[in-house]
């Protein structure tokens, strides 16, 4: 119990060097990918004159 459903790690690497650059938390990542892709998706799905735009969900992805 408490423990999150996705569990990963991020390793970001320099392309040219292969140089370890960064190693990053995945839930917090995939996290706002999800809601990035969520809004650009309906940017582009959406009515032209929409002003608003409701949110449904829970968790780290519905506020």
């Amino acid at each position: 119990m408490g423990k999150p459903a996705l569990t990963s790690i991020y390793n970001l690497f320099d392309g040219n060097t292969g140089e370890h650059i960064a190693s990053m938390e995945g839930n917090t990542i995939t996290g706002r990918r999800t809601v990035g892709v969520s809004a650009l998706a309906a940017s582009y799905l959406s009515r032209p004159d929409l002003r608003s735009l409701p949110v449904l969900g829970s968790g780290r992805v519905g506020f």
